[in-house]
Protein backbone atom coordinates (compact mmCIF):
# COMPACT_ATOMS: atom_id res chain seq x y z
CA UNK A 1 0.00 0.00 0.00
CA UNK A 2 3.14 2.21 -0.02
CA UNK A 3 2.30 3.66 3.39
CA UNK A 4 -1.02 5.17 2.23
CA UNK A 5 -4.55 4.42 3.34
CA UNK A 6 -6.81 2.85 0.73
CA UNK A 7 -10.10 4.53 -0.05
CA UNK A 8 -13.37 2.58 0.06
CA UNK A 9 -13.42 2.19 -3.74
CA UNK A 10 -9.83 0.98 -3.81
CA UNK A 11 -10.56 -1.48 -1.02
CA UNK A 12 -13.56 -2.89 -2.88
CA UNK A 13 -11.55 -3.22 -6.08
CA UNK A 14 -8.70 -4.93 -4.25
CA UNK A 15 -11.06 -7.39 -2.51
CA UNK A 16 -12.74 -8.19 -5.83
CA UNK A 17 -9.36 -8.90 -7.40
CA UNK A 18 -8.42 -11.18 -4.50
CA UNK A 19 -11.75 -13.03 -4.75
CA UNK A 20 -11.29 -13.51 -8.51
CA UNK A 21 -7.80 -14.90 -7.94
CA UNK A 22 -9.03 -17.35 -5.30
CA UNK A 23 -11.85 -18.60 -7.51
CA UNK A 24 -9.51 -18.92 -10.48
CA UNK A 25 -7.00 -20.83 -8.38
CA UNK A 26 -9.61 -23.29 -7.12
CA UNK A 27 -10.87 -23.86 -10.65
CA UNK A 28 -7.40 -24.35 -12.11
CA UNK A 29 -6.65 -26.84 -9.36
CA UNK A 30 -9.44 -29.06 -10.59
CA UNK A 31 -12.19 -27.92 -8.21
CA UNK A 32 -14.80 -26.37 -10.51
CA UNK A 33 -18.37 -27.48 -9.93
CA UNK A 34 -18.56 -29.11 -13.36
CA UNK A 35 -15.43 -31.14 -12.76
CA UNK A 36 -16.74 -32.20 -9.35
CA UNK A 37 -20.03 -33.40 -10.82
CA UNK A 38 -18.34 -35.50 -13.50
CA UNK A 39 -15.30 -36.57 -11.49
CA UNK A 40 -14.57 -40.25 -11.07
CA UNK A 41 -12.62 -39.31 -7.95
CA UNK A 42 -15.66 -37.66 -6.36
CA UNK A 43 -17.90 -40.64 -7.14
CA UNK A 44 -15.27 -42.90 -5.61
CA UNK A 45 -15.00 -40.55 -2.63
CA UNK A 46 -18.75 -40.61 -2.02
CA UNK A 47 -18.83 -44.41 -2.08
CA UNK A 48 -15.74 -44.86 0.06
CA UNK A 49 -16.64 -42.14 2.55
CA UNK A 50 -20.19 -43.52 2.91
CA UNK A 51 -18.89 -47.02 3.58
CA UNK A 52 -16.30 -45.65 5.99
CA UNK A 53 -18.91 -43.68 7.91
CA UNK A 54 -21.02 -46.85 8.06
CA UNK A 55 -17.96 -48.81 9.20
CA UNK A 56 -16.98 -46.25 11.82
CA UNK A 57 -20.61 -45.84 12.90
CA UNK A 58 -20.75 -49.57 13.54
CA UNK A 59 -17.56 -49.39 15.59
CA UNK A 60 -18.91 -46.36 17.43
CA UNK A 61 -22.21 -48.04 18.33
CA UNK A 62 -20.41 -51.23 19.32
CA UNK A 63 -18.12 -49.20 21.57
CA UNK A 64 -21.13 -47.45 23.12
CA UNK A 65 -22.78 -50.79 23.80
CA UNK A 66 -19.60 -52.17 25.36
CA UNK A 67 -19.14 -49.00 27.42
CA UNK A 68 -22.65 -49.34 28.82
CA UNK A 69 -22.14 -53.00 29.71
CA UNK A 70 -18.62 -52.66 31.14
CA UNK A 71 -19.00 -49.35 32.99
CA UNK A 72 -16.52 -46.41 33.16
CA UNK A 73 -13.90 -48.24 35.25
CA UNK A 74 -13.47 -51.29 33.00
CA UNK A 75 -13.94 -49.34 29.77
CA UNK A 76 -11.24 -46.93 30.94
CA UNK A 77 -8.95 -49.96 31.17
CA UNK A 78 -9.80 -50.78 27.54
CA UNK A 79 -8.70 -47.29 26.52
CA UNK A 80 -5.26 -48.10 27.90
CA UNK A 81 -5.14 -51.61 26.37
CA UNK A 82 -6.07 -50.12 23.02
CA UNK A 83 -2.74 -48.30 23.07
CA UNK A 84 -1.12 -51.68 22.37
CA UNK A 85 -2.81 -51.66 18.97
CA UNK A 86 -1.99 -48.01 18.33
CA UNK A 87 1.70 -48.22 19.22
CA UNK A 88 2.09 -51.84 18.10
CA UNK A 89 1.10 -50.85 14.58
CA UNK A 90 4.62 -49.45 14.21
CA UNK A 91 6.32 -52.82 14.81
CA UNK A 92 7.08 -53.13 11.08
CA UNK A 93 9.60 -50.25 11.40
CA UNK A 94 8.05 -48.33 8.51
CA UNK A 95 8.10 -51.05 5.86
CA UNK A 96 4.33 -50.81 5.29
CA UNK A 97 4.56 -47.01 5.14
CA UNK A 98 7.22 -47.35 2.45
CA UNK A 99 4.98 -49.76 0.54
CA UNK A 100 2.11 -47.27 0.72
CA UNK A 101 4.36 -44.57 -0.77
CA UNK A 102 6.49 -46.57 -3.21
CA UNK A 103 3.78 -48.65 -4.89
CA UNK A 104 2.01 -45.61 -6.42
CA UNK A 105 5.39 -43.88 -6.92
CA UNK A 106 6.74 -46.72 -9.08
CA UNK A 107 3.39 -47.13 -10.79
CA UNK A 108 3.80 -43.51 -11.83
CA UNK A 109 7.20 -44.51 -13.26
CA UNK A 110 5.55 -47.51 -15.01
CA UNK A 111 7.88 -49.93 -13.19
CA UNK A 112 5.37 -52.66 -12.31
CA UNK A 113 7.98 -55.30 -11.57
CA UNK A 114 9.29 -53.15 -8.71
CA UNK A 115 5.73 -52.78 -7.44
CA UNK A 116 5.41 -56.54 -7.04
CA UNK A 117 8.82 -56.87 -5.38
CA UNK A 118 7.90 -54.18 -2.85
CA UNK A 119 4.59 -55.86 -1.99
CA UNK A 120 6.04 -59.29 -1.29
CA UNK A 121 9.12 -58.04 0.58
CA UNK A 122 6.85 -55.89 2.75
CA UNK A 123 4.62 -58.85 3.52
CA UNK A 124 7.55 -61.06 4.47
CA UNK A 125 9.04 -58.51 6.85
CA UNK A 126 5.64 -57.76 8.36
CA UNK A 127 5.12 -61.43 9.19
CA UNK A 128 8.40 -61.60 11.09
CA UNK A 129 8.00 -58.30 12.95
CA UNK A 130 4.40 -59.07 13.91
CA UNK A 131 5.28 -62.47 15.37
CA UNK A 132 8.12 -60.95 17.40
CA UNK A 133 5.93 -58.14 18.75
CA UNK A 134 3.06 -60.53 19.48
CA UNK A 135 5.40 -62.79 21.43
CA UNK A 136 6.47 -59.77 23.49
CA UNK A 137 2.86 -59.00 24.41
CA UNK A 138 2.24 -62.66 25.34
CA UNK A 139 5.31 -62.76 27.60
CA UNK A 140 4.36 -59.50 29.32
CA UNK A 141 0.92 -60.97 30.13
CA UNK A 142 2.61 -63.71 32.19
CA UNK A 143 3.84 -61.15 34.72
CA UNK A 144 0.45 -59.50 35.31
CA UNK A 145 -1.18 -60.47 38.62
CA UNK A 146 -4.68 -59.11 37.99
CA UNK A 147 -6.64 -61.98 36.41
CA UNK A 148 -8.94 -59.75 34.31
CA UNK A 149 -6.04 -57.75 32.96
CA UNK A 150 -3.98 -60.89 32.31
CA UNK A 151 -6.74 -62.64 30.35
CA UNK A 152 -7.43 -59.42 28.43
CA UNK A 153 -3.76 -59.12 27.48
CA UNK A 154 -3.70 -62.71 26.30
CA UNK A 155 -6.65 -62.09 23.98
CA UNK A 156 -5.00 -58.83 22.88
CA UNK A 157 -2.23 -60.93 21.33
CA UNK A 158 -4.75 -62.43 18.89
CA UNK A 159 -6.31 -59.03 18.18
CA UNK A 160 -2.87 -57.54 17.55
CA UNK A 161 -1.89 -60.29 15.07
CA UNK A 162 -5.16 -59.98 13.14
CA UNK A 163 -5.01 -56.18 13.15
CA UNK A 164 -1.51 -56.17 11.68
CA UNK A 165 -2.55 -58.46 8.83
CA UNK A 166 -5.67 -56.41 8.21
CA UNK A 167 -3.59 -53.22 8.09
CA UNK A 168 -1.30 -54.73 5.43
CA UNK A 169 -4.29 -55.75 3.31
CA UNK A 170 -5.80 -52.28 3.66
CA UNK A 171 -2.55 -50.68 2.49
CA UNK A 172 -2.36 -53.18 -0.37
CA UNK A 173 -5.74 -51.99 -1.63
CA UNK A 174 -5.17 -48.29 -0.87
CA UNK A 175 -1.80 -48.08 -2.59
CA UNK A 176 -3.41 -49.68 -5.66
CA UNK A 177 -6.30 -47.15 -5.51
CA UNK A 178 -8.82 -49.99 -5.14
CA UNK A 179 -11.23 -47.99 -3.02
CA UNK A 180 -14.33 -49.63 -4.46
CA UNK A 181 -13.19 -52.98 -3.05
CA UNK A 182 -12.34 -51.31 0.25
CA UNK A 183 -15.86 -49.88 0.36
CA UNK A 184 -17.35 -53.34 -0.08
CA UNK A 185 -15.33 -54.95 2.71
CA UNK A 186 -16.04 -52.05 5.08
CA UNK A 187 -19.78 -52.54 4.62
CA UNK A 188 -19.38 -56.23 5.44
CA UNK A 189 -17.30 -55.37 8.50
CA UNK A 190 -19.90 -52.84 9.67
CA UNK A 191 -22.65 -55.45 9.55
CA UNK A 192 -20.57 -58.20 11.16
CA UNK A 193 -18.88 -56.39 14.07
CA UNK A 194 -21.79 -55.65 16.47
CA UNK A 195 -23.49 -58.99 15.78
CA UNK A 196 -20.39 -60.86 16.93
CA UNK A 197 -19.00 -58.53 19.58
CA UNK A 198 -21.93 -57.45 21.74
CA UNK A 199 -23.02 -61.00 22.73
CA UNK A 200 -19.40 -61.81 23.66
CA UNK A 201 -19.21 -58.64 25.80
CA UNK A 202 -22.35 -59.69 27.65
CA UNK A 203 -20.92 -63.12 28.41
CA UNK A 204 -17.17 -62.52 28.79
CA UNK A 205 -17.02 -58.77 29.56
CA UNK A 206 -13.74 -57.07 28.53
CA UNK A 207 -12.04 -60.21 27.09
CA UNK A 208 -15.22 -60.79 25.08
CA UNK A 209 -15.05 -57.27 23.67
CA UNK A 210 -11.50 -57.92 22.50
CA UNK A 211 -12.34 -61.38 21.14
CA UNK A 212 -15.34 -60.08 19.18
CA UNK A 213 -13.18 -57.51 17.39
CA UNK A 214 -10.62 -60.21 16.64
CA UNK A 215 -13.20 -62.51 15.02
CA UNK A 216 -14.63 -59.66 12.91
CA UNK A 217 -11.21 -58.53 11.66
CA UNK A 218 -10.14 -62.10 10.89
CA UNK A 219 -13.30 -62.77 8.88
CA UNK A 220 -12.99 -59.55 6.83
CA UNK A 221 -9.27 -60.18 6.21
CA UNK A 222 -10.13 -63.60 4.83
CA UNK A 223 -12.78 -61.98 2.59
CA UNK A 224 -10.20 -59.54 1.18
CA UNK A 225 -7.71 -62.32 0.42
CA UNK A 226 -10.28 -64.61 -1.21
CA UNK A 227 -12.35 -62.07 -3.18
CA UNK A 228 -9.94 -59.22 -4.01
CA UNK A 229 -6.40 -60.62 -3.89
CA UNK A 230 -7.32 -64.24 -4.65
CA UNK A 231 -4.66 -65.72 -2.40
CA UNK A 232 -2.06 -64.05 -4.60
CA UNK A 233 0.13 -63.37 -1.56
CA UNK A 234 3.78 -64.37 -1.81
CA UNK A 235 5.69 -63.24 1.29
CA UNK A 236 9.40 -62.95 0.66
CA UNK A 237 12.04 -62.29 3.29
CA UNK A 238 14.35 -60.03 1.26
CA UNK A 239 16.84 -58.50 3.68
CA UNK A 240 18.27 -55.96 1.23
CA UNK A 241 14.88 -54.74 0.06
CA UNK A 242 13.56 -54.69 3.64
CA UNK A 243 16.44 -52.42 4.68
CA UNK A 244 15.70 -50.10 1.78
CA UNK A 245 12.03 -50.02 2.69
CA UNK A 246 12.87 -49.25 6.31
CA UNK A 247 15.06 -46.34 5.21
CA UNK A 248 12.21 -44.96 3.12
CA UNK A 249 9.37 -45.75 5.50
CA UNK A 250 10.87 -45.21 8.96
CA UNK A 251 10.66 -41.39 8.78
CA UNK A 252 7.05 -41.68 7.57
CA UNK A 253 6.33 -44.16 10.36
CA UNK A 254 7.98 -41.84 12.88
CA UNK A 255 5.56 -39.13 11.77
CA UNK A 256 2.68 -41.52 12.45
CA UNK A 257 4.12 -42.49 15.82
CA UNK A 258 4.49 -38.87 16.89
CA UNK A 259 0.94 -38.17 15.73
CA UNK A 260 -0.25 -41.13 17.81
CA UNK A 261 1.60 -39.74 20.82
CA UNK A 262 0.05 -36.34 20.15
CA UNK A 263 -3.48 -37.76 20.08
CA UNK A 264 -3.06 -40.17 23.02
CA UNK A 265 -1.05 -38.03 25.44
CA UNK A 266 -4.31 -37.06 27.14
CA UNK A 267 -4.93 -40.70 28.08
CA UNK A 268 -1.55 -41.03 29.79
CA UNK A 269 -2.04 -37.82 31.77
CA UNK A 270 -5.53 -38.84 32.94
CA UNK A 271 -4.50 -42.39 33.84
CA UNK A 272 -1.41 -41.15 35.71
CA UNK A 273 -2.91 -38.22 37.62
CA UNK A 274 -6.66 -38.88 37.80
CA UNK A 275 -7.16 -42.65 37.54
CA UNK A 276 -8.77 -45.19 35.21
CA UNK A 277 -12.34 -44.31 36.16
CA UNK A 278 -11.84 -40.68 35.08
CA UNK A 279 -10.38 -42.04 31.85
CA UNK A 280 -13.63 -43.97 31.49
CA UNK A 281 -15.60 -40.71 31.63
CA UNK A 282 -13.17 -39.22 29.12
CA UNK A 283 -14.07 -42.08 26.76
CA UNK A 284 -16.80 -39.84 25.31
CA UNK A 285 -14.14 -37.44 24.02
CA UNK A 286 -12.02 -40.31 22.69
CA UNK A 287 -14.96 -41.90 20.88
CA UNK A 288 -16.25 -38.76 19.18
CA UNK A 289 -12.76 -37.66 18.14
CA UNK A 290 -12.16 -41.11 16.66
CA UNK A 291 -15.45 -40.96 14.79
CA UNK A 292 -15.15 -37.39 13.49
CA UNK A 293 -11.47 -37.59 12.54
CA UNK A 294 -12.24 -40.56 10.32
CA UNK A 295 -13.68 -38.55 7.42
CA UNK A 296 -10.53 -36.41 6.97
CA UNK A 297 -8.54 -39.65 7.21
CA UNK A 298 -10.67 -41.21 4.45
CA UNK A 299 -9.97 -38.27 2.18
CA UNK A 300 -6.25 -38.42 3.01
CA UNK A 301 -6.16 -42.15 2.19
CA UNK A 302 -7.65 -41.55 -1.24
CA UNK A 303 -5.49 -38.58 -2.13
CA UNK A 304 -2.13 -39.85 -0.84
CA UNK A 305 -1.53 -42.54 -3.53
CA UNK A 306 -2.64 -40.08 -6.23
CA UNK A 307 -0.27 -37.46 -4.87
CA UNK A 308 2.60 -39.97 -4.77
CA UNK A 309 1.84 -41.21 -8.29
CA UNK A 310 1.75 -37.62 -9.58
CA UNK A 311 5.06 -36.85 -7.91
CA UNK A 312 6.62 -40.03 -9.27
CA UNK A 313 5.59 -38.92 -12.76
CA UNK A 314 6.55 -35.21 -12.62
CA UNK A 315 8.78 -34.64 -9.54
CA UNK A 316 7.13 -31.22 -9.23
CA UNK A 317 5.81 -29.56 -6.07
CA UNK A 318 3.51 -27.38 -8.16
CA UNK A 319 1.62 -30.39 -9.47
CA UNK A 320 0.79 -31.42 -5.90
CA UNK A 321 -0.97 -28.17 -4.97
CA UNK A 322 -4.30 -29.21 -6.48
CA UNK A 323 -4.37 -32.32 -4.26
CA UNK A 324 -3.58 -30.28 -1.14
CA UNK A 325 -6.38 -27.79 -1.88
CA UNK A 326 -8.83 -30.55 -2.74
CA UNK A 327 -8.12 -32.42 0.49
CA UNK A 328 -8.52 -29.36 2.71
CA UNK A 329 -11.77 -28.21 1.09
CA UNK A 330 -13.35 -31.65 1.18
CA UNK A 331 -12.22 -32.41 4.74
CA UNK A 332 -13.59 -29.16 6.16
CA UNK A 333 -16.78 -29.36 4.09
CA UNK A 334 -17.68 -32.80 5.39
CA UNK A 335 -16.37 -32.50 8.96
CA UNK A 336 -18.02 -29.18 9.92
CA UNK A 337 -21.69 -30.30 9.74
CA UNK A 338 -20.89 -33.61 11.45
CA UNK A 339 -19.14 -31.76 14.26
CA UNK A 340 -22.11 -29.46 14.84
CA UNK A 341 -24.47 -32.43 14.92
CA UNK A 342 -22.34 -34.37 17.40
CA UNK A 343 -21.89 -31.32 19.64
CA UNK A 344 -25.63 -30.87 20.15
CA UNK A 345 -27.06 -34.38 19.69
CA UNK A 346 -24.53 -36.72 21.31
CA UNK A 347 -24.97 -35.29 24.86
CA UNK A 348 -28.69 -36.12 24.60
CA UNK A 349 -27.81 -39.70 23.67
CA UNK A 350 -25.42 -39.97 26.61
CA UNK A 351 -28.00 -38.58 29.01
CA UNK A 352 -30.58 -41.12 27.79
CA UNK A 353 -28.52 -44.28 27.31
CA UNK A 354 -25.19 -43.76 29.14
CA UNK A 355 -25.99 -41.73 32.27
CA UNK A 356 -22.94 -43.15 34.08
CA UNK A 357 -20.70 -41.26 31.60
CA UNK A 358 -22.33 -37.83 31.97
CA UNK A 359 -19.30 -36.35 33.85
CA UNK A 360 -17.44 -36.58 30.53
CA UNK A 361 -19.82 -34.49 28.41
CA UNK A 362 -18.11 -31.14 29.03
CA UNK A 363 -14.67 -32.55 28.17
CA UNK A 364 -16.11 -33.99 24.97
CA UNK A 365 -17.52 -30.62 23.92
CA UNK A 366 -14.25 -28.83 24.66
CA UNK A 367 -12.05 -31.18 22.66
CA UNK A 368 -14.30 -30.84 19.59
CA UNK A 369 -13.03 -27.27 19.22
CA UNK A 370 -9.66 -28.55 18.01
CA UNK A 371 -11.02 -30.96 15.39
CA UNK A 372 -11.59 -28.50 12.49
CA UNK A 373 -7.98 -27.39 12.79
CA UNK A 374 -6.72 -30.96 12.45
CA UNK A 375 -8.66 -31.18 9.17
CA UNK A 376 -6.36 -28.48 7.78
CA UNK A 377 -3.22 -30.54 8.34
CA UNK A 378 -4.05 -33.63 6.27
CA UNK A 379 -3.21 -32.20 2.86
CA UNK A 380 0.01 -30.60 4.05
CA UNK A 381 0.99 -33.76 5.90
CA UNK A 382 0.51 -35.86 2.75
CA UNK A 383 2.60 -33.35 0.84
CA UNK A 384 5.50 -33.53 3.31
CA UNK A 385 5.46 -37.34 3.28
CA UNK A 386 5.31 -37.47 -0.50
CA UNK A 387 8.28 -35.15 -1.09
CA UNK A 388 10.40 -36.77 1.64
CA UNK A 389 10.29 -33.84 4.08
CA UNK A 390 9.39 -35.87 7.15
CA UNK A 391 12.05 -34.10 9.25
CA UNK A 392 10.00 -30.91 9.12
CA UNK A 393 6.86 -32.90 9.90
CA UNK A 394 8.46 -34.63 12.89
CA UNK A 395 9.86 -31.38 14.27
CA UNK A 396 6.40 -29.82 14.36
CA UNK A 397 4.85 -32.93 15.89
CA UNK A 398 7.54 -33.30 18.55
CA UNK A 399 7.01 -29.67 19.48
CA UNK A 400 3.24 -30.27 19.70
CA UNK A 401 3.62 -33.38 21.88
CA UNK A 402 5.68 -31.42 24.42
CA UNK A 403 3.12 -28.61 24.43
CA UNK A 404 0.28 -31.09 24.88
CA UNK A 405 1.90 -32.80 27.85
CA UNK A 406 2.88 -29.47 29.42
CA UNK A 407 -0.59 -27.94 29.09
CA UNK A 408 -2.44 -31.07 30.21
CA UNK A 409 -0.31 -31.63 33.31
CA UNK A 410 -0.48 -27.94 34.22
CA UNK A 411 -4.26 -27.81 33.90
CA UNK A 412 -4.67 -31.01 35.94
CA UNK A 413 -2.49 -29.60 38.72
CA UNK A 414 -4.65 -26.49 38.66
CA UNK A 415 -7.58 -28.74 39.61
CA UNK A 416 -9.39 -28.63 36.25
CA UNK A 417 -9.58 -32.44 35.93
CA UNK A 418 -10.51 -34.06 32.62
CA UNK A 419 -11.98 -30.75 31.40
CA UNK A 420 -8.52 -29.23 31.75
CA UNK A 421 -7.01 -32.12 29.80
CA UNK A 422 -9.55 -31.57 27.02
CA UNK A 423 -8.77 -27.85 27.04
CA UNK A 424 -5.04 -28.45 26.78
CA UNK A 425 -5.51 -31.00 24.00
CA UNK A 426 -7.81 -28.76 21.93
CA UNK A 427 -5.41 -25.81 22.30
CA UNK A 428 -2.51 -28.02 21.25
CA UNK A 429 -4.37 -29.11 18.10
CA UNK A 430 -4.84 -25.45 17.15
CA UNK A 431 -1.15 -24.63 17.66
CA UNK A 432 -0.02 -27.78 15.87
CA UNK A 433 -2.25 -27.19 12.85
CA UNK A 434 -1.22 -23.57 12.37
CA UNK A 435 2.48 -24.40 12.75
CA UNK A 436 2.40 -27.32 10.29
CA UNK A 437 0.46 -25.25 7.76
CA UNK A 438 3.03 -22.44 7.88
CA UNK A 439 5.94 -24.89 7.51
CA UNK A 440 4.38 -26.63 4.50
CA UNK A 441 3.44 -23.35 2.79
CA UNK A 442 7.00 -22.16 3.26
CA UNK A 443 8.30 -25.23 1.42
CA UNK A 444 5.74 -24.77 -1.35
CA UNK A 445 6.64 -21.16 -2.09
CA UNK A 446 10.45 -21.32 -1.90
CA UNK A 447 12.40 -22.52 -4.98
CA UNK A 448 12.28 -26.30 -5.23
CA UNK A 449 15.90 -26.62 -6.40
CA UNK A 450 17.00 -30.23 -6.64
CA UNK A 451 14.91 -31.65 -3.76
CA UNK A 452 12.64 -33.69 -5.97
CA UNK A 453 15.49 -35.19 -7.99
CA UNK A 454 17.21 -36.29 -4.77
CA UNK A 455 13.96 -37.84 -3.56
CA UNK A 456 13.38 -39.68 -6.81
CA UNK A 457 16.93 -41.02 -6.98
CA UNK A 458 16.73 -42.20 -3.37
CA UNK A 459 13.49 -44.08 -4.11
CA UNK A 460 15.08 -45.94 -7.04
CA UNK A 461 18.06 -47.19 -5.07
Amino acid sequence: MNGEWLGDGDKDEQMNNISDKIIATIKTQGFSFTSIKNSLFVREFLLFSSSTILYQGSRFLTALGAAKILGPGVYGLWNMLNLILIYGSFAHLGVINAMNRDVPLFKGKRDFQRVEEIRWASLGFMFVSTIVAGAGIAVSALFVENSVLRSSLQVMVLLFLCTQMYSYLQVYLKSDKRFYQMSYQQCVFAAFLPVVTIPLVIVYKLPGFILGQTIAILAVSFLIIVKFIHFNLRPKLDIQESIRLIKVGFPIMAVGLLYSLLTTADRWVIASFLGVEQLGYYSLAIMVMGFLSLVPMVIAQQIYPRMAETYGRTSSYTDLKKWIIRQIVMALGVTAPLLVGVYFIFPLIVERFLPAYMPGITAMKIILIGLPFLSLTGGFGNFLNTVDKQVHYMAVQGFAVLINLGLNISFVKMGLGINGVAMGTALTYVIYSITLTLVAIRLLVIPQRSCSSRTASRATR
